[in-house]
């Protein structure tokens, strides 16, 4: 998809934007997307068409409660991680733009869970569950399956059950991450995800640079 997100930077560029080319659509790129013409967006959008997927993040206007802003989500993530003594807060925003593209799918979007916390994540801040069709595994042991998710009515709701969650994974650990790599390697061992740790960690060093 590098190639076709390079072409699209291309486009915005041409339509304004001050962006670099760099055939990854990180938050940058997406807010010069939101704010691009309409001629300009479906002209990006016509570049993916071409990929025969559905990408959330190129829905023109906010969608949802928050919009799929990664913004206000950032904030609140750094806010709750300073009054909590992170390292670092860099990680969790990087995460959660992750597992959230960039805060334009469906459950974050609609839903405010910008982590992938399922229901049996205990105690939450939930106001309710939601099912929705999941990736598990990677390569060779992939598998779609359809999974209760929780909904929260605030962000600041998510951050707090992300977080508490977090931690109790780790043992605490997570909060004293310094390098992408340690973070990633706590997750792994913790279990949090099931895909490639390889591709993870590259999403959480991108995810860093564009913060």
């Amino acid at each position: 998809m590098g190639a076709v997100t390079a072409n699209a930077q291309r486009v915005l560029v041409g339509a304004g934007a001050t962006i670099e080319i760099d055939g990854y659509w990180g938050p940058k790129t997406q807010a010069a997307y939101d704010s691009a013409s309409i001629t300009a967006q479906a002209e990006v959008r016509q570049l993916f068409d071409v990929l025969g997927k559905q990408y959330p993040w190129l829905r023109r206007g906010p969608i949802g409660s928050n919009g799929g802003s990664m913004a206000a989500v950032s904030a609140a993530i750094r806010a709750e991680c300073a009054r909590r003594g992170y390292a670092s807060a860099e990680f969790v925003v990087a995460q959660a733009a992750h597992e959230s593209a960039f805060g334009r799918s469906q459950l974050a979007a609609r839903y405010n869970n910008f982590g992938g916390l399922k229901s049996g994540v205990r105690p939450n801040k939930a106001n309710g569950t939601i099912e929705f069709n999941t990736r598990e595994g990677y390569g060779s042991n992939a598998s779609v399956v359809k999974a209760p998710f929780l909904t929260f009515a605030s962000v600041e709701d998510w951050v707090v059950t992300e977080l508490d969650f977090l931690e109790r994974k780790t043992k605490g650990a997570i909060k004293g991450a310094r390098t992408a790599r340690e973070y990633n390697e706590l997750l792994r061992a913790a279990g949090y995800y099931t895909g490639d740790p390889k591709v993870y960690l590259a999403a959480l060093e991108r995810g860093t640079m564009m913060a």
